[in-house]
C-alpha cells in the first residue's frame, strides 16, 4: 500500500513535521515538505499527491484554512487533513470540515506514529489497487533505500551504538520484505550488512572503507534484482508494518525506484523531481565517501506568471530543458524542481566554480532571446548551496538553494550564494 502514496506536508512547524515525516516514511510513504504555501501551490501544478496535511497556522491571510478553500476552488479534490495545535483550535476546525472537504483534524500533540497510522487508514480505500501490486519490486526497493539512507548516516559516526542498532533493525525489515518476495539478493544483502554491523557493535570488526565498499556492492545487487521479484503470497501482507515498527527509522530518506521511463519530465526532458532527488542522494553519498564538495543549484524562470498568462511558459521550459541538457558534465544532475524552476547537482565542485559555471550559463540563456518573436529575452535567477556546509542532506541543501533563488528574483535576478 504505502509506496503508492505521496503525502504533501504544508507545514512550517519543525518539531511537528520532523516526527510526522519520519513516521510516514517508516511506513514507506513518500513525503514532500513545502513550508511555504505558494511553493505548495506550485507543486500542485506539477504533481497531485495522495493526501495533503495542512497547518492552519501557515503564513498568509486566513492561514491554512483559506489555503485549502482556495485549492478547492481551483479544483483540487485530493483528501486534506488539518493539524491542530490546541484542543480549542481542533474543535473550531472540526466545525469547518464539511465546508472545506477536510477528511480529518489531527492533534499535533499525538505520537507521530499514531498520526501516520491514521493517515494510512484514510488512504486505505477498499478495493484500491496499489502500485506495489502492479510492481512487486517496489517494497523491496523501498526497504533497500531505507537501509542505504541509514548507512549514509552511520558513516558520519561509525561507532555510534544507537545508529548501529537502528541499522540492524532496518536490515531486519529488509530481510522480512525480501523473503516473501523470493529475493535472494535482498536477503543476502540484509545478512551481509547485519554481519558487518554486529561485528562493529561487538568490537570484532571495523566499519572502514573496505566495509562500505562491500555494503554498496550488496545493496546495488539487491536493488538490481528488484525487477525480477515475484508478488508476495496472498496470505502475507508485506505492505503493512506492525504498529511497533512505525517509528523505528530515525533517518528517513528519499524513497522510490531506480530511474526509468517514468522518471523523465515530459516537458523539459530532464529528470522528474523524485528522480532528481534520488540521484542527489547518491551524489551526497559519493561526496561524503570521497570528501569532495557538492554544489546544488536551483534555477528559476523569471516572470513565470506573466509567461504562463501569455501561454508561453511551456515553450520556455522546453527550451530551458534542452539548454540545460546541452551544458555541464555527463555526471552532473539535472531535474525539473518546480513548475517554474530546475535543480542542478555538481559533484566535486567548490562554490567559486559553481558560481562561475552558472554565471556563464545565465548569460548564454539570456542570449537565446526565446520568449517571443519580438526578441524579448527570458532571464534566469539562481540560488546556490553547498553540501554539507549549508544542508545536512540533499533536501536541506536544495531548500536553501531554492530560497536563495527566490531572493535573487525579488532583487531583480542574478545569482545568490551563502
Amino acid at each position: 500500500m504505502a509506496s503508492a502514496f505521496t503525502i504533501l506536508l504544508v507545514v512550517d512547524d519543525p518539531a511537528f513535521r520532523g516526527g510526522l515525516m519520519t513516521a510516514l516514511r517508516s511506513l514507506g510513504m513518500r513525503t514532500v515538505l513545502m513550508g511555504d504555501p505558494e511553493q505548495a501551490r506550485s507543486f500542485l501544478a506539477m504533481e497531485m499527491p495522495s493526501l495533503i496535511v495542512v497547518d492552519p497556522r501557515i503564513g498568509g491571510p486566513g492561514g491554512g484554512v483559506e489555503w485549502i478553500r482556495q485549492r478547492r476552488g481551483e479544483g483540487i479534490t485530493v483528501p486534506m487533513v488539518l493539524c491542530a495545535t490546541t484542543r480549542e483550535e481542533a474543535q473550531g476546525l472540526l466545525l469547518q470540515t464539511d465546508s472545506l472537504g477536510v477528511a480529518s483534524v489531527i492533534p499535533k500533540q499525538a505520537p507521530p506514529e499514531t498520526l501516520a497510522a491514521h493517515i494510512a487508514e484514510l488512504l486505505a480505500t477498499p478495493g484500491e489497487v496499489s502500485s506495489e501490486e502492479a510492481d512487486p519490486g517496489a517494497p523491496l526497493r523501498n526497504a533497500i533505500e531505507a537501509v542505504r539512507v541509514s548507512i549514509v548516516n552511520l558513516q558520519k559516526n561509525p561507532t555510534a551504538r544507537d545508529r548501529l542498532v537502528s541499522t540492524l533493525e532496518i536490515c531486519a525489515r529488509l530481510k522480512a520484505v525480501a523473503k516473501p518476495l523470493q529475493s535472494e539478493a535482498g536477503v543476502a544483502a540484509a545478512d551481509k550488512i547485519s554481519e558487518l554491523i554486529e561485528e562493529a557493535r561487538d568490537g570484532r570488526g571495523r566499519l572502514d572503507q573496505s566495509a562500505w565498499v562491500v555494503i554498496d556492492r550488496v545493496l546495488v545487487r539487491a536493488r538490481d534484482s528488484a525487477g525480477s521479484v515475484v508478488a508476495a503470497p496472498p496470505q502475507q501482507d508485506v505492505r503493512k508494518p506492525s504498529a511497533s515498527a512505525y517509528a523505528e527509522d530515525p533517518a528517513p530518506g528519499i524513497k522510490g525506484p531506480t530511474q526509468g521511463e517514468g522518471d523523465i519530465d515530459e516537458l523539459s526532458g530532464l529528470a522528474t523531481r523524485d528522480a532528481f532527488l534520488r540521484d542527489a542522494e547518491e551524489k551526497v553519498h559519493g561526496s561524503m565517501m570521497a570528501e569532495r564538495p557538492l554544489a546544488f543549484c536551483v534555477v528559476g524562470i523569471d516572470d513565470a506568471d506573466a509567461l504562463r498568462a501569455e501561454r508561453r511558459l511551456d515553450s520556455v521550459l522546453e527550451t530551458a530543458g534542452k539548454f540545460l541538457l546541452s551544458r555541464f558534465r555527463p555526471d552532473d544532475g539535472r531535474g525539473r524542481w518546480l513548475v517554474d524552476a530546475f535543480a542542478l547537482a555538481f559533484p566535486g565542485t567548490p562554490a567559486p566554480m559553481a558560481i562561475n559555471s552558472m554565471t556563464r550559463s545565465v548569460e548564454a540563456f539570456f542570449a537565446l532571446r526565446l520568449a517571443n518573436g519580438a526578441g524579448v529575452p527570458v532571464t534566469l535567477s539562481v540560488g546556490i548551496a553547498m553540501y554539507p556546509k549549508e544542508g545536512r542532506d540533499a533536501p536541506a541543501a536544495l531548500q536553501a538553494a531554492e530560497q536563495r533563488m527566490r531572493a535573487a528574483q525579488k532583487r531583480g535576478g542574478g545569482i545568490v550564494v551563502g
